[in-house]
């Protein structure tokens, strides 16, 4: 079954059970009817950061309509919140269990009032048991969703995560065949891996934190590229996190056409086969598309220091805005990070030590420094720590960008430095060889002169970097 029914089927689980678990207080909403006011309140009090757009179903359970206290439904988990107790969480995915106890409480003069316990087996986590009240949740009701879920989760129809997991925290099939890709879309392009494109791809791989392993992986890609685009996806899409899918597709859209810019800035997006043909495969429509180029623009510009703070708070908020009009996860556009330099794991790190550590949607437990997005998705906090006072000037906040920038194009400068290192002993190696083998040296020495350019793209794009950290406002 194809994943996007799959999900489609545990939805309509979820919103056909929302309204029968809920309690005797309080109204549920189902997705696109959550008031947005309530859907954040929500999260805020109980929510545990998830992201908006995955929520199937709220219930309200306040007096007032505040809905602080009640419970919300994701594909892949439960958070509950009573009035004055502690919030409770279940992951659907480490649900292995759940048994019920039946309390009869005798009354006076009427019938025993029936009252639930639920025992829950979540997998290495401590057993939870909840004292069910009748008030927030239909004990009996509420026992059969969740043996709705087990059932979903033998089918495989749970997510992984109610948050988008960032490309780095991505396992190596998913990371590796990413990347090969963009060299692949390249190629088929342009016939040939150019000095400036792989100066971009490397820029990526810096940022995605690859390690000695996966660079290998793509060294050895670049000097025998041996897979098409559709084999390549196929190795990519089988080890997706679940509820992540379409968001690394965007994501995938996105790197495609930040390394295009960098070769050919001037050539409209839409006229470039392989984006067409990726975009209608993934159905990302043109509105779309733009937002995404529009990201990219608003990042090049940051990054040649055209603009000034203002504009770059702008800038942000436009986008989340269009973004959000058109259907485009904000997170999706950043989760493999930013033509700033910025890695997503930075950018979201950046956002949990402002105290808005789920603004994003993103995934991850890596520490770093990030602020690039604050104030485009809104939040009070964010703007003012951006648009801050007088103990923060505008020079400083400039110069925290573009030496991000500086400081990721100084570790690709050494990751690619080694491969130069690899490449020349290959050739030096090859050379000594009793039988030379003339056309696997002239191979290697022509992949060398790519890599060689694109170190040299590196380096001018660092001088220029520091000219401007150096040009006064």
């Amino acid at each position: 079954m194809d994943k996007s029914c799959e999900g489609n089927d545990f939805e309509k689980i979820i919103t056909d059970y929302a309204p029968k678990i809920i309690g005797s207080l309080g109204k549920v909403f189902t997705t696109d009817s959550i008031p947005e006011k309530k859907l954040k309140n929500a999260i805020s009090a109980y929510g545990n950061d998830v992201n908006e757009s995955n929520v199937i179903a709220l219930y309200d359970s306040t007096a007032f309509g505040s809905a602080k206290d009640g419970f919300m439904i994701t594909r892949a988990s439960f958070y509950y919140k009573e009035m004055l107790e502690k919030p409770v969480s279940i992951s659907f995915n480490r649900l292995e269990k759940v048994e019920k106890e039946v309390i009869r409480v005798p009354q006076k003069n009427k019938p025993d009032k029936i009252k639930y316990k639920l025992h829950l087996d979540v997998g290495a986590d401590e057993p939870l048991t909840i004292n069910v009240n009748d008030n927030y949740l239909d004990g009996e009701q509420f026992y059969l969703f969740l043996q709705e879920v087990l059932k979903s989760k033998e089918t495989g129809m749970i997510d992984e995560s109610d948050k988008i997991v960032i490309l780095e925290d991505m396992p190596f099939d998913v990371k590796v065949n990413y990347v090969k890709m963009i060299v692949q879309f390249v190629i088929n392009e342009n016939g040939e891996l150019d000095g400036k494109s792989l100066s971009e791809i490397q820029t990526l791989m810096s940022q995605l934190n690859f390690g000695a392993e996966l660079r290998h992986e793509i060294r050895s890609y670049l000097a025998e590229p041996e897979h098409t685009l559709d084999e390549l996806i196929g190795f990519m899409e089988r080890e997706i996190p679940k509820g992540s899918e379409a968001a690394l597709r965007i994501s995938l859209i996105k790197d495609m056409i930040r390394v295009h810019r960098v070769r050919e800035e001037d050539v409209l997006v839409m006229t470039v086969e392989t984006i067409v043909e990726m975009s209608k495969r993934y159905n990302i429509d043109e509105k779309q598309i733009e937002v995404i180029e529009q990201g990219i623009i608003n990042d090049e510009k940051i990054m040649r220091g055209e603009v000034k703070d203002d504009q770059i708070i702008k800038n942000a908020k436009e986008l989340s805005a269009r973004a959000a009009s058109v259907g485009v996860p904000i997170a999706a556009i950043y989760m493999s990070g930013s033509v700033v330099g910025l890695s997503a794991a930075g950018l979201t790190s950046g956002l949990a030590a402002l105290g808005l550590g789920g603004v994003l949607g993103l995934s991850s437990m890596v520490t770093g420094i990030g602020v690039v997005v604050i104030a485009g998705v809104g939040v009070y906090k964010g703007i003012q720590w951006l648009t801050g006072g007088s103990e923060r000037s505008k020079t400083q906040k400039r110069e925290f960008f573009i030496q991000e920038i500086i400081k990721n194009n100084q570790k690709t400068i050494n990751n690619l430095a080694e491969d130069v290192n690899f490449y020349s002993e290959k050739v030096v190696a090859l050379a000594l060889e009793e039988q030379v083998n003339k056309k696997r040296i002239e191979k290697l020495g022509k992949e060398l002169s790519v890599i060689t350019r694109a170190l040299k793209t590196l380096q001018e794009k660092g001088i220029d970097l520091q000219q401007v950290l150096d040009r006064k406002e």
